[in-house]
């Protein structure tokens, strides 16, 4: 009894040794979701003018894409083809309570600087704690908030990139 319950380990053993050498790593990318649709639905009710990229960069993808409408608040979640991450927050809210509750609670006002892009907004830059960036501006009195662990680059270049149709 014993003898074959040694033999069936050695062949689980030497069975899962074999599997472990012929495999090839499984590389398990996120899946994207389509963000334009929830912008276009956002855009037919009355209730925000979403803030959204219209494309992304090769490589990147949307994670997440939600409206509440008990907060009036629209989130954005980005990969980068690095798979760093980037968040889009658009809500009726103060700028210190976004930066509270999505980057550091602790976050403080470096200034204002303005990225670029088509609506030329003026951006007020957070110091937060990490490698975190993030950036807020107003809009149609909505606070946006531009936050990631992405380079600061690709986090400026985002929201630049940000338009309302």
């Amino acid at each position: 009894m014993v003898g074959a319950m040694i033999v069936t380990l050695l062949v689980i053993i030497v069975f899962v040794a074999f599997r472990a050498v012929n495999r090839d790593e499984l590389i398990v990318r996120p899946e994207a979701v389509d963000y334009l649709q929830t912008v276009e639905a956002l855009q037919q009710g009355d209730d925000l003018d979403p803030v959204y990229p219209p494309t992304l960069p090769e490589g990147w993808i949307a994670r997440r894409a939600v409206f509440s409408a008990e907060h009036l608040a629209w989130e954005l979640d980005i990969l980068t083809d690095d798979e760093k991450y980037i968040g889009l927050r658009q809500a009726v809210m103060p700028e210190q309570d976004l930066i509270e509750e999505y980057v550091d609670e602790e976050g403080e006002p470096e200034g204002s600087t303005g990225l670029g892009g088509t609506m030329n907004l003026e951006w007020e830059g957070w110091k937060v704690d990490g490698d975190d960036t993030a950036f807020t501006t107003k809009i149609d009195g909505a606070t946006v908030l531009v936050f990631g662990s992405a380079p600061a680059a690709e986090v400026k270049a985002f929201a630049a990139s940000l338009v309302v149709d």
